[in-house]
């Protein structure tokens, strides 16, 4: 967990090798790369949520966040992907963060 600074961040936080691949690997079934949303993350993670509609107001959240720009794009694409696809894949290689995000908003 010293390859890059990143890892590295989330090792002093408390994550393991496990927890990261908890997390992180299902990005990797429907992509070659898996960005962090930042550097420095809290740990635990909340847990993923069963699958569910993605509500409109989840693109602006995460357009205007302000995590890394690369897991912007790939949660982004991976929430389009999910929504046209309905493949379950891609509903679990969106981050916990964005499940959680999407579950909490009330109407």
């Amino acid at each position: 967990m010293l390859c890059c600074p990143g890892c590295v961040a989330h090792r002093d936080a408390g994550w393991t090798p496990e927890t990261l691949l908890a997390v992180y690997g299902p990005m990797f079934q429907v992509a070659d790369r898996a960005y962090f949303p930042a550097l420095a993350r809290a740990f635990p993670p909340p847990p993923r949520t069963p699958a569910q509609h993605i509500k409109p107001e989840t693109y602006t959240w995460l357009k205007k966040s302000e995590f890394l720009s690369e897991f912007r794009e790939q949660q982004l694409d991976f929430l389009k992907k999910y929504e046209t696809s309905n493949n379950l894949k891609f509903w679990y290689a969106l981050d916990p963060l964005v499940h959680n995000y999407n579950q909490n908003l009330i109407f």
